[in-house]
């Protein structure tokens, strides 16, 4: 078939090469989706289901997708994960309610989350303070980078 004086012949091959840029970012994505998933549906998030707004946690498990390759060290990956969560916090603020989630002694990580989460009250959201809902996202934070794979 002939058109404006192209063949399909013509478009083969960049069709073709697009395809394969397609599948090439999708099995960038897919995995990330499904590393995503998991994380989500894990025993711990699922404590937070009815108190953290989903769209919050979907929002905290991406940015930590995004930063766990950085070369940032734990506190600073702790805050540029919460950061689009807490936008009336300012960094420096989030740094000092991060160190005690990036600096606990090795084994007693669990114990350091648990003891941060016994601090919030169980309330929805819009309910708890600014500082229980820093401590929180914090929390969650740091445990879905545990869980990501590092690339």
């Amino acid at each position: 078939m002939f058109k404006a004086g192209w063949t399909d012949e013509d478009f083969v091959a960049p069709v073709q090469a697009l395809a394969n840029q397609f599948n090439q970012l999708w099995h960038k994505v897919a995995p990330a989706q499904e590393v995503a998933s998991r994380i989500l549906n894990t025993e711990f998030f699922q404590r937070f289901s009815t108190q953290v707004p989903q769209h919050l946690l979907n929002t905290i498990v991406q940015r930590a997708q995004q930063v766990i390759s950085s070369n940032l060290s734990l506190a600073d990956q702790l805050v540029h994960t919460v950061q689009d969560c807490l936008p009336t916090w300012g960094e420096e603020d989030l740094q000092v309610l991060a160190r005690p989630f990036a600096y606990a002694m090795r084994g007693s990580e669990t114990e350091v989350l648990e003891v941060a989460l016994r601090s919030v009250r169980c309330a929805e959201w819009q309910e708890l303070s600014s500082i229980e809902q820093a401590r929180l996202s914090l929390a969650i934070a740091r445990y879905a980078i545990d869980q990501l794979p590092i690339e």
